[in-house]
């Protein structure tokens, strides 16, 4: 495997990439749902405020 990891580097390089891509998405995906939840949170603060009234 190492072998012929040396002799073809492009293989080894693709697969760095898609490694590093996915856990960038990975990432992204993180923040978004984090923010959703905040965003469901101050909404939730607005509905239970306005229902008190």
């Amino acid at each position: 495997m190492i072998g012929s990891s040396q002799a073809q580097p492009l293989p080894l390089a693709l697969v760095l990439l898609n490694v590093l891509f996915l856990a960038g998405f990975m990432l992204m995906l993180r923040e978004i749902s984090a923010s959703a939840q905040r965003r469901d949170q101050v909404m939730m603060s607005l509905v239970e405020k306005c229902a008190s009234r």
